[in-house]
């Protein structure tokens, strides 16, 4: 959901059990039960299945998602970084990197913490090494949006995966002229998984909108990529072995234009819905 940001996108998915790896999957990453994903199966929590819906033959084999039309202010984010490299004296790219959690090339910080030189690992990481967030800020979108199994309040390792599918709308965004061109960008977004509530509502409301599910984060702060923009200004701090950096606050740069839930049926279903 970077794209127009600058950032690379779409380099962590999860591993699900029988189906074909992605791409940049870590060799030592969990595999995650289909049941995460589709209804009828076995699901991430052991022992138990997610209901199927009436009829079995409309339910089984389907998917829910959330669908969003993602406004993104890209000049408004370039100008965040321009005024917060002037006042805490940080080089602006490594700004965007710690917000973010990764360079714009999409190297991760934990791995390349002073340079974007690519990583042929983009995925191949967990925050084991870097406990203060010397590296990755706890702020970061990336470290919010998947601990990687750091122990956080609701973590349970693996239990909340979802699929990412975005596609971006709108002209690219000239990130030389850093200037508002007045032209409507952003990411038409599908979060895909077996519980809106465990999955997509939990992410969102729990790790992208508050600070408090772990200690190091203000309990007000939120994410500053995909966090709700109806909550006011928050802060962003930048740990580092001398102390805490506080970037300027910051509202939102991305706006919610349109949302809904959606189940997905499977092949079968539409055959099923097609014989009615």
């Amino acid at each position: 959901m970077l794209i127009h940001f600058g950032y690379r996108d779409g380099i962590s998915q999860p591993k699900i059990e029988g189906a074909p790896v992605p791409a940049y999957a870590a060799p030592h990453t969990a595999t995650v039960k289909p049941g995460a994903f589709l209804l009828g199966y076995p699901s991430q929590w052991q022992g138990f299945r997610y209901p199927v819906p009436h009829p079995p033959e409309l339910g089984k084999n389907g998917s829910f998602a959330a669908f969003r039309i993602l406004q993104q202010h890209v000049s408004k984010f370039e100008e965040y970084l321009t005024q917060a490299a002037t006042e805490s004296k940080m080089n602006r790219e490594m700004i965007a990197a710690k917000l973010c959690g990764r360079w714009r090339n999409g190297t991760p910080l934990v791995q390349s913490p002073t340079t974007s030189v690519p990583s042929p690992h983009p995925n191949d990481f967990d925050y084991a090494d870097d406990p203060h967030g010397h590296k990755c800020p706890f702020d970061s979108h990336i470290r919010r949006a998947n601990p990687r199994g750091e122990v956080v309040a609701g973590s349970d390792g693996d239990q909340h995966p979802i699929i990412r599918r975005g596609m971006p709308y709108g002209p690219r965004y000239n990130h030389t002229a850093d200037k508002d061109d007045g032209v409507e960008r952003g990411l038409l977004g599908l979060f895909i998984c077996v519980s809106l509530e465990d999955q997509f509502e939990f992410l969102m409301t729990n790790w992208m909108n508050r600070g408090g599910f772990r200690s190091e984060l203000p309990s007000q702060t939120k994410d500053i990529i995909a966090g709700n923009d109806a909550i006011g200004a928050t802060p962003f701090q930048v740990p580092t072995p001398n102390g805490t950096v506080a970037l300027p606050n910051f509202s939102h740069f991305v706006t919610t234009r349109g949302a809904a839930y959606c189940f997905l049926p499977s092949l079968t279903a539409l055959r099923y819905l097609a014989t009615l």
